[in-house]
């Protein structure tokens, strides 16, 4: 019987090892993919830039495009601090925990940029559904998207105060003599900010899909006769939706074999969330922009390349589109 259990043990441990393998690997996959697609990207975005500028989703993909920047630059900066913290932990320097809490800090800001963007592609995806279903109160809603996007700065600042907060509550849990249950309140804290900012987003997805059945029928909005909008959301919301489903499956096993803490289990989708954000704005914007892309590569030359991402040579190798994400549409019919 001992031999027999012990037998399942091992077998329970190295079915985990495995699963744990796997999930490295996928995180590891996003964070490839997301530095091998950042220069096209880039490069897409520099073609387009005047055309995008007439679009009414220009707003958010133009502050995308700038976080995309932002955090490749701060996953650079991560990586190159952990080779480092690693160098020096061999040599017993002091500088391993200086590097160390460089690491935690260039974590942090990711994961407020990941939340603040989990934000706007939600509300960017209700505010589109809105008109659907509203459409006479298209012109207020455009009122409030503007607003948001000139004051979009409270956002930030909101988020960053909550995990503020939050590393307060926790300092508070590690010092209080009534540790459980302030460490309780601490659970409860980011259970629920995290439940909220990823019901936002499930259910923003829920409800595009209406929009995307009888889409024909917003044709006669101005918004939507300058440019296709949905075509960008849909890309953004389906995008999220299947790379998020990739993870899940591997966190259910994980949590089935060696279960953790309410806590622990955000852990892992806070860090999911890090790894697939990033590769979410670039696949959603490439995917809506996949002609351009397309010739691209079928007529590529290294000097143009890199003379438009280093802004040396602003002219387009590509044929222009009529809109953000009408280029999705048109490819279908070509």
């Amino acid at each position: 019987m001992n031999i027999t259990a012990l037998l399942k043990n091992e077998e329970i441990h190295t079915s985990l090892s495995i699963v744990i393998l796997f999930y490295i690997i996928l995180c590891f996959t996003c964070v490839l993919l997301f530095f091998l697609l950042f220069p096209f990207y880039v490069y897409v975005n520099k073609v387009n830039r005047e055309r995008d500028k007439t679009a009414i989703v220009f707003p958010i993909t133009n502050h995308f495009y700038v976080i995309i920047k932002v955090i490749y630059i701060l996953f650079f900066l991560s990586i190159s601090w952990t080779v480092l913290m690693v160098i020096f932990a061999n040599r017993n320097s002091p500088l391993c925990a200086i590097f160390f809490a460089l690491i935690l800090l260039t974590h942090l800001i990711i994961f407020i940029i990941v939340q603040t963007c989990t934000l706007l592609t939600s509300l960017l995806a209700i505010q589109r559904s809105a008109i659907y279903f509203f459409p006479s109160a298209e012109k207020t809603i455009l009122a409030v998207q503007k607003k948001l996007h000139t004051n979009i700065w409270y956002l930030w600042v909101s988020v960053g105060f909550k995990d503020l907060f939050g590393i307060a509550l926790l300092l508070y849990c590690l010092q209080s003599d009534k540790i459980e249950t302030s460490c309780s309140s601490y659970q409860s804290f980011y259970l629920l900010t995290f439940a909220v900012f990823n019901f936002l987003l499930v259910f923003s997805a829920f409800l595009y899909i209406p929009i995307m059945i009888q889409v024909q029928k917003l044709s006669y909005l101005p918004s939507v006769q300058q440019s296709k909008p949905h075509k960008y959301i849909l890309w953004q919301t389906v995008t999220i939706l299947v790379l998020k489903s990739f993870f899940l499956p591997f966190i259910i096993v994980n949590q089935y074999f060696n279960p953790v803490s309410p806590i622990g289990v955000l852990f892992y989708f806070v860090i999911t969330d890090t790894f697939i954000l990033p590769l979410i704005i670039q696949v959603s914007y490439l995917g809506c922009n996949r002609r351009n892309l397309t010739t691209l590569l079928q007529s590529f030359h290294l000097e143009t390349f890199v003379a438009v991402l280093l802004n040396m040579k602003m002219e387009s190798t590509v044929t222009p589109q009529e809109s953000l994400t009408f280029a999705s549409g048109d490819s279908t019919r070509q």
